[in-house]
């Protein structure tokens, strides 16, 4: 999803969608990148509030977090800004920044959101080729069978991540992906 900052695309995707995952199956684990750790945990924390709602749980009771702020309890479901378990499931919620190692952990659902911060990085063709490689080199290694991959962003510069992923279909050296572009 393409689109200008302040049209939803964090509040739709990196907020809402993780939820609604887990509520539809609890056992879906969930990678979450964004530009730094920082903005990649207050997303992490954003979900675990909607989980926490009560409207949330009348519509996915089954779906529920573990307690508050575990870090590693044996037989205990992790929950912290990095990490959470879903109770009772093998579903999770692991949280990063763009380029941050995400080695160890398999994704049914990765999501990035502006894995660019803003049109300044955009400009530095290193920083560009630092994401790419990122994300062919980690992230997409980190794919489940059959997983799905949504990246959301703000267009900075034609070579960004999704011009890279759009030149790369238009010569089939990469699988299709679906583009909307909300103006």
């Amino acid at each position: 999803i393409e689109a200008p900052p302040g049209h939803g695309k964090s509040e739709g995707c990196s907020r809402n969608l993780p939820a609604f995952l887990f509520g539809r199956d609890p056992n879906t684990r969930v990678i979450a990148c964004s530009y730094t750790q920082d903005l990649a945990a207050e997303m992490n924390r954003d979900v675990q509030r909607v989980m926490d709602s009560s409207h949330y749980r009348d519509l996915f009771p089954g779906t529920r977090l573990g307690g508050e702020n575990v870090r590693a309890l044996a037989g205990k479901p992790r929950r912290n800004s990095d990490i959470f378990d879903i109770a009772g499931c093998r579903g999770y919620y692991k949280a990063a920044g763009v380029g941050v190692g995400i080695t160890g952990r398999r994704f049914d659902k990765g999501i990035i959101d502006d894995p660019i911060k803003d049109r300044e990085e955009a400009k530095s063709a290193a920083h560009r080729e630092k994401i790419w490689r990122w994300f062919t080199g980690v992230f997409l290694k980190r794919q489940a069978r059959g997983a799905g991959v949504l990246i959301t962003a703000t267009r900075w510069d034609g070579d960004d991540l999704i011009g890279r992923i759009k030149r790369k279909m238009g010569s089939r050296e990469m699988e299709p992906f679906a583009i909307l572009t909300l103006p």
